[in-house]
């Protein structure tokens, strides 16, 4: 949902302009006929997980070899 109005409408129609954003719609500003501006609703902030929350985490806890051995086998010899 989008709304257009003019410059001259944004006063006239606050009440139309406020509910569409409540409803994740954007307006568009017009002055004479031409596109000036896009107002978007905001975006609500998300909760950032943990780092334990993903399961990549952990995933090879039970190998019992040291990250820098590691990388040292998959980099492999250079020379």
């Amino acid at each position: 949902m989008s709304l257009r109005v003019s410059v001259v409408e944004l006063r006239n129609k606050m009440h139309d302009i406020l509910k569409t954003l409540e409803h994740n719609g954007s307006i568009t500003i017009l002055y004479h006929g031409e596109e000036k501006g896009i107002i978007y609703p905001i975006k609500r902030a998300v909760k950032q997980k943990k780092i334990d929350d993903f399961d990549f985490f952990g995933m090879h806890a039970e190998k019992e070899i040291s990250v820098e051995q590691e990388m040292e086998d998959l980099r492999g010899e250079r020379y």
